[in-house]
């Protein structure tokens, strides 16, 4: 199965839903492709415990802004 993890940009992490509207739009587009689950970027240590939760998925993860940066520490185990 296919995950898709999308994790929002903006200043604040609260903020994301407006600076990052596109990603939910986005998140609505890859719906068809697998389950998506999307999070602010201030939530990255959870957006990493959901991931392992499912280890033998495919996972794709995608971040804008912040959130891109975020995901990095979350690919890397959020040392």
């Amino acid at each position: 199965m296919k995950r898709i993890f999308l994790m929002h940009g903006g200043i604040q992490s609260w903020d994301g839903f407006v600076t990052s509207s596109g990603m939910n739009i986005l998140a609505h587009m890859l719906q068809p492709i697998g389950e998506v689950k999307s999070y602010m970027w201030a939530n990255y240590q959870q957006t990493y415990f959901d991931i392992m939760k499912h280890q033998d998925d495919k996972i794709i993860g995608i971040g804008y802004s912040g959130g891109g940066a975020h995901f990095t520490w979350v690919a890397n185990g959020y040392r």
